[in-house]
């Protein structure tokens, strides 16, 4: 009956075994019986309302008194515009399905709703714009098996709740394809609740974004204590973005070859992305076997914590997983931001990767780094052999030597700056290979090269392993400082050769950036002999 009036009038009946569906654009009277026993409602119409809707409520109002009249098995709710719930409100299925721009809560005492459902909960966005007139500050609890958020272009808008409360006792997934919720894309706001999702396991159909956003905090935590086997999980490419003022995960959150995008947006000193004991992030890739016996892999995905006014803290017991799969795929990359606080890491960071493949990526941002030293020398067998960059906003980097061989930085790309310090380098850094890398140390103040060994040159490991010999260029290493001096000692060693037909040249660039000194007659490089060595 879309586009037509339907009235139920006091004292007729409609009745069924299995399925009643009611929808129209227009007005839905259900002043009349209506029954249905262990079967399907589906109910569609411009504005849908839910509870003790007052006479005015225009659209389809499934009443507090019919719905405790009702013995449904699933109820499919579908509002052209958001649906609008008053009052005390708990609904129990065995699935509940959402189809809506958003939902609004209108108590003036604050509405306590539950959508309870044995099995599936899905709550969609149906291409509309939210309208958000909320009222009241109610409590919201979704409690499923499974929940599901299906988005589109726009955003998904809960109103009129200072709390919202989902558990699942499988998984929370995302599936469809919408956008990633920065910048204006769709995704599903919270207003400013605090939202807490209990579950063993988020996850994302292939391709799928789910995208939280709120002004409260947000606990992403398992009070179950299940495990579920991240390895079992096969999508590939999902999206989870979360933005809120302070972020705790202490559940699982498995994304293969996906991206995981946290951001702490608080203003307070207090207002961390924090990865608990039982907190884990795998954006690892998958291996797919196939019935001819040939293998398939992919590549790691990425996962940025940012804490804008705050720390990132990666609590003993937690785990960041960006490793290829084992046989095929670069190892992804981390993000670590903390532009006004600190970077507290004692997880693990994984970024394995497959033979012959790039290993990972690490970018660390922070105001003041308290350990970066303990810092490197954790992560640096976990795999990041790609690129290791490191900026402190405010305060100098000291990287010293380590006892017998041991090497602080092992990458392709080495990057320091200190953006209000100096850098002092007395260890190993080692951006050497079979195509020679980069190491870069910017700095405001001082930097100071003491003892220090900076490899950029390139290997013949071609030749070695009996292949023809192939020439390669060697690194780059550059010092540039804007606002001190650059001192290199006599016993540092930079390493920048390159090779032609097996052998060592000198091919590589070194480059030395200071500025003028007061009279404008030498620049800030108090001492420097470069040892480069074929």
């Amino acid at each position: 009956a879309a586009g037509a009036t339907i009235d139920l009038k006091s004292g007729s009946k409609l009745a069924a075994d299995n399925s009643i569906f009611i929808n129209s654009i227009n007005d839905v009277n259900l002043d009349g019986d209506l029954q249905l026993v262990n079967g399907n409602l589906s109910i569609g119409a411009n504005e849908v309302t839910l509870g003790n809707a007052p006479v005015s409520a225009t659209g389809l109002n499934l009443s507090t008194q019919l719905i405790n009249s009702l013995l449904i098995e699933q109820l499919e709710v579908n509002s052209v515009q958001s649906m609008t719930i008053y009052d005390d409100l708990a609904l129990d299925f065995t699935n509940l399905a959402i189809s809506a721009p958003g939902i609004n809560a209108r108590s003036a005492a604050g509405a306590n709703v539950s959508l309870t459902a044995s099995g599936d909960i899905l709550v969609r966005q149906n291409g509309e714009t939210a309208l958000a007139n909320g009222q009241g500050d109610g409590r919201l609890d979704i409690i499923a098996e499974n929940i599901l958020f299906n988005g589109s272009d726009e955003d998904f808008i809960f109103d009129g709740f200072s709390d919202v409360n989902m558990s699942a006792g499988n998984t929370i997934t995302s599936s469809g394809i919408t956008g990633s919720g920065v910048d204006g894309d769709s995704r599903f706001d919270f207003s400013g609740a605090d939202v807490v999702a209990d579950t063993p396991l988020i996850s994302g159909e292939s391709g799928s974004t789910l995208a939280i956003h709120t002004t409260g905090e947000v606990a992403l935590i398992n009070s179950s204590g299940i495990t579920n086997d991240p390895a079992q999980v096969y999508d590939l490419g999902a999206e989870l973005n979360i933005s809120a003022d302070s972020v705790l995960i202490d559940t699982r959150i498995v994304l293969p070859s996906g991206l995981v995008d946290v951001s702490a947006a608080g203003a307070d000193i207090d207002d961390n992305v924090t990865l608990s004991s039982n907190g884990l992030i795998d954006a690892s890739g998958r291996t797919f076997n196939f019935v001819d016996g040939s293998q398939a892999g992919s590549s790691g995905g990425e996962i940025r914590l940012v804490s804008s006014s705050a720390d990132v803290n990666l609590e003993t017991g937690s785990v960041i997983d960006v490793s290829s799969s084992d046989v095929a795929g670069d190892a992804g990359t981390i993000l670590l931001s903390a532009p006004n606080g600190n970077v507290n890491v004692s997880g693990d960071m994984l970024a394995r990767h497959a033979d012959g493949y790039n290993g990972g990526r690490i970018r660390v941002d922070v105001n003041r780094h308290a350990d970066l030293d303990g810092f490197l020398q954790k992560i640096q067998d976990s795999g990041f052999s790609h690129s290791q960059r490191y900026r402190v906003r405010d305060g100098d980097i000291n990287i010293p030597g380590l006892a017998g061989d041991d090497t602080n930085i092992v990458a392709s790309d080495i990057v320091l700056a200190a953006d209000n310090g100096a850098i002092n380098v007395s260890g190993v850094l080692d951006a050497s290979g079979e195509s020679a890398g980069q190491i870069a140390l910017y700095a405001a103040g001082d930097i100071d090269v003491t003892n220090a060994i900076l490899d950029a040159f390139a290997t013949s490991d071609s030749a070695a392993s009996g292949s023809a010999a192939s020439d390669s260029a060697g690194g780059e290493v550059i010092l540039a400082t804007t606002g001190g001096a650059l001192s290199v000692d006599a016993s540092t060693q930079i390493n920048v050769a390159g090779t032609t037909s097996g052998a060592a040249v000198e091919s590589g660039k070194v480059t030395l950036r200071a500025p003028r000194t007061a009279g404008n007659t030498e620049v800030a490089i108090n001492s420097c002999l470069l040892y480069t060595s074929p």
